[in-house]
């Protein structure tokens, strides 16, 4: 078997390592295979074929009197010349057996019928009225078989004499439709002892048939959807799942879009084999991605998302973002709502989904656009940190239009995105007035915590809504904010002290100071997070300055020691007369997705910072941690230092 070029090696461990193999039934055995794929080695559960003695018979067989009871039965049947029986004829019969009104008429009908006009869609359908009758019949009358237990003896032999043979003829079909349609209609079977040797007939006729490549791969998906709900005991479904994964690759000459749907509905049923298959998708579809339809790639995204594992492959994600970013103006937007929601959970983000979210603007009229599609992608930029100016652009157009029309969470999201992710709207003016227009109407309606981040995201890019802050002095609201839970409570609080702060130093006019001027915060300690580069940091930065200057951690700033936001990493103080050099260790999440700017919250710090006398040096931790090599990170330092040094 090949994947992309590469061999996937198998290697029998049946002999070689001594596992025996393990009987599944009459003519399915198992055992174990190492499948190679590229560098990984996985031990995987392989079918084989048994050699079937010729007198061993089925169970119910064994028995003599059983036995005598099928040739009287066979023989009572009326037979005449085997004849191909037409669609009319064949539909007659089954609408017979629909007609019946419990199980015991089926069996006399049956009776009645030649054998050889049982045909194996007729002996399928006969065998679901017998389960369905007599399920209704229980549900009618609770208790029945616990209350006449012994006159239903004889009832359940002949019953069984009957579904046997109707199984034969199902079975011996080799039809995979007919096949997994009673497999669907056995599980309903509520005679437990004689269900598991139905069921277990028909999985060695399932697993016979996708070893002699009858099935197709669709139909192998529909049949591990089917066991995944076999048994009771899902760990056993699991494991009966688990064994069809040399079918599917053996069907991997040729694979449809359909095909693709099919295997991904089916990855939450399989366990060791997943991943391999997972690969499997990858390699075989990568040319299939424009063959999916809308509802192909929202029901995949949804199982990916189900998954809840990092066996998630990025090549196949990428695949489908590549798909909305060709296809998305075919998309409804509740369509494409459900597609970024998804990527949404799987914090998945590429080129191709900013390219697809820039397209949405383009090829609709802003007041056509759902209001909750903008919100969505609002969320999911904010959360993958995607500073796309084109974007941010046209959704402050958006809201300029809509603000009116807008609920509270479509406002939240939307409105919020722009400090977040450090990004001025462009008509600064209209933008804002249409800002505070409708958080005024809205003020009752906003969750406490929820209007103070908002009002906080503000500041992140120096717009100062005196109007709106002072409304957080009214009693309603703070009676409504200490009703919350005392989580919120006080991170609440810790964001009603940011904006005293923030206020002060701004040097505007509010209704304050509000709050205790000492309070307990948690202080991330930022050296514990990143130690080794910290001390690297740490270790370099004094190695660059060869005068006299200190290093100092953790610098609390006086007056602004209240707030975490302002606790300096390492601060430099220089021997000669010059300006302190604050240095600020960023974690990755302090940037946007590219790297290059930071985002709101921090760029507020440097800038305060920075009004405050201080020399800001920035140091991005991802672009530390990837220079392994002391001597570049040495280099990245020095020029850091340099640049900020030579800043007047």
């Amino acid at each position: 078997m090949m994947l992309r070029g590469r061999r996937l090696c198998l290697c029998y461990l049946g002999r070689q390592t001594g596992v025996a193999m393990r009987k599944l039934s009459g003519r399915v055995g198992e055992t174990s295979v190492l499948v190679q794929s590229g560098q990984e080695v996985s031990e995987l559960p392989l079918l084989v074929r048994r050699i079937r003695d010729s007198n061993e018979l089925n169970t119910w067989m064994r028995d003599g009197k059983a036995d005598n009871e099928l040739k009287n039965i066979q023989g009572a049947m009326i037979k005449e010349p085997s004849k191909k029986m037409s669609i009319d004829e064949e539909y007659e019969l089954i609408s017979g057996f629909s007609r019946c009104y419990n199980s015991s008429s089926i069996f006399t009908l049956l009776q009645t019928i030649p054998i050889t006009e049982i045909t194996p869609q007729v002996a399928s359908h006969a065998l679901k009225k017998v389960f369905e009758l007599e399920n209704n019949f229980e549900i009618r009358n609770p208790g029945f078989r616990a209350t006449i237990r012994g006159g239903l003896k004889q009832h359940t032999f002949q019953r069984q004499v009957f579904v046997n043979l109707l199984l034969d003829i199902v079975c011996s079909s080799k039809d995979p439709t007919v096949i997994l349609n009673s497999m669907q209609s056995v599980v309903q079977d509520r005679f437990p002892g004689d269900q598991e040797l139905y069921k277990a007939r028909l999985l060695e006729e399932v697993l016979v048939c996708v070893m002699d490549g009858v099935f197709s791969l669709q139909e192998i998906c529909k049949a591990i959807q089917i066991l995944s709900t076999y048994y009771p005991d899902r760990t056993k479904c699991l494991k009966v799942t688990d064994l069809f994964w040399a079918g599917i690759l053996h069907k991997s000459s040729s694979i449809s879009a359909m095909d693709t749907v099919g295997l991904v509905t089916v990855l939450p049923h399989l366990t060791e084999s997943r991943k391999l298959i997972i690969k499997y998708l990858v390699e075989k579809t990568e040319n299939n991605a424009n063959d999916y339809s809308t509802k192909d790639v929202i029901e995949m995204l949804k199982v990916l998302v189900d998954l809840k594992d990092k066996e998630v492959s990025r090549d196949f994600l990428f695949m489908l973002s590549t798909w909305l970013m060709v296809n998305i103006e075919m998309a409804a937007d509740q369509e494409i709502l459900e597609i970024i929601s998804s990527f949404h959970q799987l914090e998945y983000m590429d080129t191709n989904m900013v390219i697809a979210l820039d397209k949405i603007f383009k090829n609709r009229e802003y007041q056509l656009l759902d209001p909750d599609l903008i919100r969505s992608i609002c969320s999911y930029c904010v959360a993958m940190r995607i500073r796309s100016p084109p974007i941010l652009e046209r959704v402050s157009m958006f809201f300029v239009l809509n603000h009116k029309t807008l609920t509270v969470p479509q406002v939240s999201a939307i409105v919020g995105i722009f400090g977040q992710l450090n990004f001025q709207p462009p008509d600064r003016e209209l933008f804002w007035t249409s800002v505070e227009q409708i958080l005024i109407i809205q003020f009752a309606q906003f969750p406490p915590t929820e209007f103070i981040n908002l009002l906080v995201s503000f500041f992140y890019i120096e717009h100062f809504p005196v109007n709106l802050i002072n409304k957080l002095f009214n009693l309603f609201f703070l009676d409504r904010l200490h009703s919350q839970t005392p989580d919120l409570v006080t991170k609440s609080r810790e964001q009603l002290k940011l904006i005293e702060l923030i206020m002060s130093m701004e040097g505007l006019r509010y209704e304050g100071p509000f709050l205790p001027m000492e309070m307990d915060f948690n202080v991330g300690n930022k050296e514990s997070k990143t130690s080794r580069t910290f001390a690297e940091v740490m270790e370099i930065l004094a190695e660059i300055l060869v005068d006299r200057s200190k290093l100092i951690k953790n610098v609390k700033l006086s007056g602004l020691s209240e707030h975490p936001l302002y606790t300096v990493d390492i601060m430099i103080v220089p021997s000669h007369p010059a300006s302190p050099v604050a240095v600020l260790v960023m974690a990755p999440e302090e940037y946007d997705s590219s790297g290059e700017f930071l985002l709101g919250r921090q760029a507020m710090r440097v800038r305060h910072l920075q009004t405050m006398g201080y020399r800001v040096m920035c140091v991005n931790m991802y672009k530390a941690e990837m220079l392994e090599e002391p001597e570049r990170l040495r280099q990245y330092l020095t020029s850091l230092y340099t640049e900020v040094c030579n800043k007047k």
